[in-house]
């Protein structure tokens, strides 16, 4: 058997180094009652590489947008990731472009935060797109 990841056995703050996957989908009402509606929505599930630990976010949608919203939740909660795997959706493709946008614009735009940013830059590692026994964590909670 091979050795395992230095991410899954280095000692590190929980969500560190973080899995990501979405589950779903699932049924969300707003409230209960008779004239409750029924929406479709998703978890978004980050799993700590180190300890196993699972978060679970709720998602509208498969929207760069929606993510995007349910990772700043996450990363407020949390703490910033070192490194973030996922594999190859185009929610999370489209929201790793997004991010890096992001962090381009506010680097031009606000000087003395460069530094600052440059530490929180979170490394996005996409599974081969014809491999999915890569990132089997997420899958195995």
């Amino acid at each position: 058997m091979g050795n395992l990841p230095t991410a899954r056995v280095t000692p590190t703050r929980p969500f560190y180094n973080s899995g990501l996957d979405y589950a779903g989908p699932i049924t969300l009402k707003t409230w209960k009652g008779r004239a409750a509606r029924s929406y479709k929505g998703y978890l978004s599930i980050f799993v700590c590489l180190a300890t196993s630990a699972v978060h679970i976010e709720v998602v509208t949608d498969y929207t760069k947008e929606a993510f995007i919203a349910a990772y700043k939740r996450f990363s407020g909660r949390r703490g910033i990731c070192a490194t973030l795997q996922s594999d190859c959706g185009t929610n999370f493709v489209g929201a790793d472009a997004e991010l890096k946008r992001l962090f381009q614009q506010s680097s031009q735009e606000l000087g003395s935060l460069v530094a600052l940013l440059a530490t929180d830059g979170t490394e996005w590692k996409f599974n081969p797109p014809s491999a999915p026994h890569f990132g089997r964590s997420g899958r195995q909670q």
